[in-house]
């Protein structure tokens, strides 16, 4: 079967630069679900996919590159992908995303145009892109999919703007929302996704990806001494990060808390870290460092409050990637994660400090041999159930079934 895919996807080192030397960070969970999406791909012997990436970089002067020009990138061994090429400046890029991104896909379907078993894919409902896709697809008489990791009536709402900006950047959700239920399927992290965009439409659910091998390296990782609680991603009150902070404070022994990331909560953490030197700010780290703290801690959390309306189309990215590591989990009971994964990791059912101080407390007092049982059945899980290449093969049958439907119902 042969693929066009859209996506954010670039070689990591490259992301990683970029970051590096950006005033504005952008989240780096799209880039690690799609490389791992890229290399279960590749691992899949009847799939002849062509990437092209509209990169995730703020724009200028939030990141210090104003141009970048059609260039391949090497994903992995099996695959490239080519930069559409374009001006880092506030709807100049949009713009030229989408004039370029159109080239690319009219000349792929018309070099594919008797080839029955192909499709495209697009990684977001990105506006400046999608609608082209859903436009020439029908025009070419092409299956087009969308793989939802969020939804197009979110999309900004965590980036402050203002005047004018924000004006246009309300616009491009607008005309998110306006096509979401115009692809022949979709490829959603939660359930309950399908009843925001497109609730007759075909579909599967991902959640998300574990990789098999990115802590191969750590296998024999030793655990700090003492025992770390650890967080790792965006540093920002809504994914109570002040209420994971105020309950550390409050829980007797010799334990250490160990914060990575990057957000408008830095100057708090800093302070709070004055106070209480057994909380580790280590600030924004490279990705291999991130997965060797993870398999050196005791415990794992993600604890974002679960009583607004969001968490039931969110799949938190982190909990496959902290499942897979080996090392225990406690997360909040999210309507977003199926009732299945709780199995395997510790739950907290209302996020207050009180609460919260309490379950670390019980946790913590385990026994290093029980914390490591769960941090096993966990892994054993993911990486049985929810792999790269596992995930792709879904994503292949999919796109398969519905290509042999469409056949059935024109002969």
């Amino acid at each position: 079967m042969k693929i066009l895919y859209f996506g954010t996807v670039r070689n990591f080192e490259e992301f990683e630069k970029i970051i590096k030397i950006s005033r504005r960070k952008v989240s780096s969970a799209p880039q690690v679900f799609e490389n791992m999406l890229m290399k279960g791909f590749a691992d899949l012997d009847n799939i002849d996919i062509q990437v092209s990436t509209f990169p995730s970089i703020s724009t200028y002067p939030g990141s210090p590159r104003l141009f970048w020009s059609s260039k391949k990138e090497r994903i992995n061994d099996r695959i490239s992908t080519t930069l559409i090429p374009s001006i880092n400046i506030p709807f100049i890029k949009q713009t030229l995303f989408s004039f370029f991104s159109k080239i690319v896909l009219r000349k792929w379907l018309k070099e594919n145009i008797k080839t029955v078993n192909k499709a495209v894919i697009i990684y977001s409902i990105y506006e400046p892109i999608a609608k082209n896709i859903i436009n020439l697809c029908e025009k070419y008489h092409c299956k087009c999919f969308a793989i939802v990791p969020d939804l197009p009536i979110d999309y900004y709402s965590k980036t402050e703007m203002k005047g004018l900006t924000k004006f246009f950047y309300n616009q491009y959700v607008k005309k998110g929302v306006s096509i979401q239920n115009k692809f022949s399927g979709y490829i959603y992290f939660t359930e309950q996704m399908k009843f925001e965009i497109n609730p007759s439409a075909p579909y599967i659910v991902l959640e998300g990806i574990a990789d098999n091998e990115i802590f191969n390296d750590y296998i024999t990782t030793k655990k700090y001494n003492p025992k770390a609680i650890m967080y790792a991603g965006t540093l920002d009150k809504i994914y109570g990060i002040n209420i994971l902070i105020e309950a550390f404070m409050q829980i007797d022994g010799n334990y250490e808390l160990w914060i990575c990331g990057s957000g408008n909560f830095e100057k708090e953490i800093q302070n709070y870290a004055q106070k209480d030197n057994r909380i580790k700010y280590l600030g924004r780290v490279e990705r291999n460092r991130v997965l060797k703290y993870e398999k050196q801690a005791s415990l794992l959390v993600n604890v974002r409050d679960n009583k607004p309306e969001y968490t039931k189309f969110s799949f938190p990215s982190k909990t496959l990637e902290y499942m897979a590591s080996g090392t225990p989990l406690l997360s909040s009971n999210l309507s977003g994660i199926p009732k299945e994964y709780f199995k395997y990791i510790y739950c907290i059912e209302n996020i207050t400090v009180e609460n919260l101080k309490l379950t670390l407390s019980q946790i913590m007092a385990y026994t290093a041999n029980s914390l490591e049982e769960k941090g096993k059945q966990a892994a054993d899980f993911v990486l049985k159930n929810k792999s790269s290449k596992s995930q792709a093969a879904l994503i292949e049958n999919f796109i398969i079934g519905q290509l042999k439907h469409e056949k059935t119902l024109t002969d």
